[in-house]
């Protein structure tokens, strides 16, 4: 999308959360489901808070994104770096 909208002067990027802390996750999943999904968050371990990722979108929506094209943005805490949890 970011090819074909690019000549039009729009932008298209991606945030890919990890493992995010929704009404469901907290309350459907068990503790030991919630340590492994968020067992290979290598940095800071457990589930994003919905408020934490805000603050992405908020930039991809300012001019200070405006060169800003084509990304996909990890907000995972370190689960890209560290693989698939398994």
């Amino acid at each position: 999308m970011a090819l074909d909208l690019g000549p039009l002067g729009i932008s298209v990027n991606a945030v890919c959360p990890g493992s995010v802390a929704t009404e469901m996750n907290v309350k459907e999943l068990s503790d030991e489901m919630k340590a492994r999904a968020t067992g290979q968050m290598c940095l800071r371990p457990g589930l994003i808070e919905i408020e934490h990722l805000a603050g992405i979108y908020l930039f991809l929506a300012s001019d200070a994104a405006s060169e800003m094209t084509g990304q996909a943005i990890c907000i995972d805490r370190g689960q890209t770096i560290a693989g698939s949890p398994s």
